[in-house]
């Protein structure tokens, strides 16, 4: 199980199974850095499809949205 550690008063550990919500301002740019990578990597093992193409199409421009509504928002721009 992955998960936090909380320290105890006795100076022990427990687990903390609460995760922090996701931050787009981090997932937004390593999407973008991983997406072409695993993009040639399902072209190497030989499994990439019409399917997979159109896939990995709607993630990014989904992504690239998210990031752009997100910095307007919060930017200033």
């Amino acid at each position: 199980m992955d998960c936090y550690l909380s320290k105890n008063d006795d100076r022990t550990f427990s687990a903390y199974p609460f995760y922090p919500s996701a931050d787009v301002r981090y997932l937004a740019p390593m999407l973008r850095f991983t997406h072409e990578p695993f993009r040639l990597w399902l072209q190497r093992v030989d499994v990439y499809s019409e399917g997979f193409k159109d896939l990995l199409g709607w993630i990014e421009r989904v992504n690239a949205r998210v990031f752009m509504e997100f910095d307007q928002k919060y930017d200033g721009g």
